[in-house]
């Protein structure tokens, strides 16, 4: 028998004696992770997840979006949750008790009926909309007079809206009109 051969021949008994090959070692990483909070951003962390967990075949996520912006966040804090999902900006306060990694950022729109004619309305005329001191549409130039009936998001939702409360002196932190950083939906 050629020497060749004799050589293949040992390394392929070898290699059948040898027994099975050791185990992969388990993943670190494995285990069920709970994610909660806003559904804005649900699209992109869903798509974020499952390829993390392509890479890691022991890692599975839940999902509980009922819990809102203030709850994704509060309950990350207190590890209720494994990751928080928030779509808002983050209060001086939460940015010290959770760490944030921003996924992504969604922008305001402001719309009115087709049948309204005005075009441009200004930053100041959205603001005086907003902050009550205008709640008709005459008085910003339409030719006829129209009430302004304001919508805003929910608070805590990135998919409700609910009619703003013109009557309403103060946003949930206190601040009214005019004040700096008044938000008519914090």
């Amino acid at each position: 028998m050629p020497l060749v051969f004799r050589i293949l021949l040992v390394a392929l008994i070898t290699a059948a004696c040898g027994g099975a090959s050791a185990p992969a070692p388990p993943d670190p990483l494995a285990g069920i992770y709970n994610i909660g909070g806003g559904d804005a951003a649900l699209p992109v962390v869903h798509a974020l997840a499952d390829a993390f967990a392509a890479k890691h075949a022991g890692v599975k996520f839940t999902y509980d979006t009922s819990l809102g912006s203030d709850g994704g966040v509060n309950l990350a804090a207190q590890h209720v949750v494994d990751l928080g999902m928030a779509s808002r900006e983050l209060t001086a306060a939460e940015n010290e008790i959770v760490d944030r990694v921003l996924v992504g950022v969604a922008g305001t729109g402001l719309v009115v009926h087709q049948t309204n004619t005005l075009r441009d309305l200004t930053t100041a005329q959205v603001e005086s909309i907003y902050s009550g001191k205008v709640s008709d549409w005459s008085v910003l130039g339409l030719s006829k007079t129209v009430p302004i009936i304001p919508l805003v998001r929910e608070i805590g939702s990135s998919a409700r809206v609910r009619e703003l409360p013109l009557w309403r002196q103060t946003d949930v932190r206190g601040r009214s009109p005019g004040d700096p950083g008044w938000r008519p939906d914090t």
